[in-house]
Parts: structure tokens; C-alpha cells; sequence
């Protein structure tokens, strides 16, 4: 497989993930103005979803990492994961590398969890998520597009 296909798979993985992050902030925002849309609740929880699914499989490439190769995983998977924190990083709360203040498993936790009075902290983690991932893209579309 080329890599420029591996890239063009990595941009469109990453378009999902940034419209669960897109869905699961709207409909958050909405709840935080005390409002009721059946939509956005049911985008809301498809993007929720989406993105455990997401940091899930991005903590155990954390889990599973040993500076090289993982078998089974694609180079641009494992470059956006290894950029997302590792294991040592994880154990001070953040990655910052990437400017994330939350590592990938507490913004799982705080996910999983769905309280209403940590939508504040979550919606800045995702805001921090969307900026990672949506550079990620960049890398992506620059090799797409051969800009460099």
C-alpha cells in the first residue's frame, strides 16, 4: 500500500473523529443552555460513543507501545496515538507534547463518566483533542496534496 493512500485512510479517520467532537460539543452546549433538541441528544451520543471507541483504541496503543513498529497498526494511527501522550507522560495527568492539559485516559474517564458538572472540563478537552487531531490532518493533506 502506498503512503499516500495510508494518508488519505488517516485524513478520513480523523474527519470522523472530528465530527463526533464537533456532535458531542454541540449537543453539550446545548444541554449547558438548559435546552432539548432529540437530534443533537442522538448526535451527541453517536459522537460520545465514536470518540471512547477513539481514545480506547489510543490508550492501548499507549499500553502496547515500544518505540517501534505495532503490528496491526497502520504508521499514521500510531504517529497520531504516540502523539497523544504515552504511558510515562499519562501518570503527570497530561501531554505535553501536544498541548493537551488532560492525558488521552482522563478525557476518557471524564467521557465515560458523563457528569453535568464536568461538562466544562470536558468540552475544553475536546476543544484541545480538536486542535490535535485536526493538525494531524494538516500532515495528512499536505503529503495529499504534496504541499510540503
Amino acid at each position: 500500500m502506498s503512503t499516500t493512500w495510508l494518508h488519505v485512510q488517516s485524513f478520513f479517520a480523523d474527519a470522523g473523529v472530528l465530527q463526533a467532537i464537533n456532535d458531542l460539543s454541540i449537543m453539550l452546549k446545548i444541554q449547558a443552555a438548559s435546552g432539548d433538541d432529540s437530534g443533537w441528544r442522538d448526535l451527541g451520543k453517536q459522537g460520545r460513543e465514536k470518540l471512547i471507541r477513539f481514545l480506547r483504541r489510543v490508550v492501548d496503543l499507549e499500553i502496547d507501545d515500544t518505540g517501534g513498529v505495532i503490528l496491526g497498526v497502520d504508521p499514521r494511527t500510531q504517529t497520531l496515538a504516540h502523539s497523544l501522550g504515552h504511558p510515562d507522560e499519562a501518570a503527570c495527568g497530561a501531554s505535553p507534547k501536544v498541548g493537551l492539559s488532560r492525558s488521552p485516559e482522563a478525557i476518557l474517564q471524564l467521557l465515560e463518566a458523563n457528569k453535568p458538572e464536568e461538562r466544562g472540563e470536558l468540552l475544553e478537552s475536546l476543544n484541545e483533542l480538536y486542535r490535535v487531531i485536526l493538525a494531524h490532518q494538516q500532515q495528512d493533506a499536505d503529503v495529499i496534496f504534496q504541499r510540503q
